[in-house]
């Protein structure tokens, strides 16, 4: 549980439900950076590929393409989520995370493991 600002109990896992039920969200954790919500998105990037058309992965430039679409779609999806969800639970950031989450044997994932992605990423 993430303590709002008003004293609002906010539950990551409502927050990452509703982002994970997006197109093209393979899976997602909600973490508090700086006093707002931020969420570490993994996409899957095989249906970015088919949706950008045939891409070679192994050329630089075309990987920055991908990524810049990534970012722009997940852009798209933080406004929708934003727009289901209440004030108090918005997000104010989504960073793109290429590579599956590592989880434990019961399938949850080690948001320990993800902390200092998100306290590095440019706000």
């Amino acid at each position: 549980m993430i303590l709002g600002p008003s004293g609002e109990n906010i539950y990551p896992e409502e927050l990452e439900a509703v982002i994970n039920a997006k197109e093209m969200v393979a899976d997602s954790i909600v973490m508090r950076k700086g006093g707002e919500l931020v969420a570490l998105v993994n996409v899957d990037l095989d249906a970015f590929k088919e949706r950008m058309g045939e891409l070679r992965s192994n050329v630089t430039g075309e990987i920055e393409k991908l990524r810049a679409e990534v970012e722009r779609y997940l852009g798209e999806v933080k406004d929708r989520v934003n727009s289901e969800v209440s004030s108090y639970s918005r997000l104010s950031k989504m960073i793109p995370y290429l590579e599956p989450f590592e989880k434990t044997p019961t399938m949850k994932i080690k948001r320990y493991l993800y902390e200092s992605e998100v306290k590095r990423a440019p706000t």
